[in-house]
C-alpha cells in the first residue's frame, strides 16, 4: 500500500477534524515526512500527540 492510499484510508476511516488535519500535512509533507517526530506532526497540525492516527505508546 502507498502511503497515499494509507493516508486516503485515514481520512476516510478517521472523520474527525484532527486526524484529517494530521492525513493532509502527511500528504503534503511526504516528501520528507521521516525528518518530523510525531510532537512536530501535532504541532504543526494543532493536534495532540493522542490524536495522531500512527501514534504508538
Amino acid at each position: 500500500m502507498t502511503l497515499r492510499q494509507r493516508v486516503d484510508e485515514l481520512t476516510e476511516t478517521y472523520l474527525n477534524d484532527s486526524e484529517r488535519s494530521i492525513g493532509e500535512f502527511v500528504l503534503r509533507e511526504k516528501g520528507q515526512i521521516r525528518v518530523y517526530s510525531t510532537h512536530q506532526i501535532a504541532q504543526q497540525t494543532y493536534t495532540s500527540i493522542s490524536a495522531h492516527p500512527i501514534h504508538t505508546s
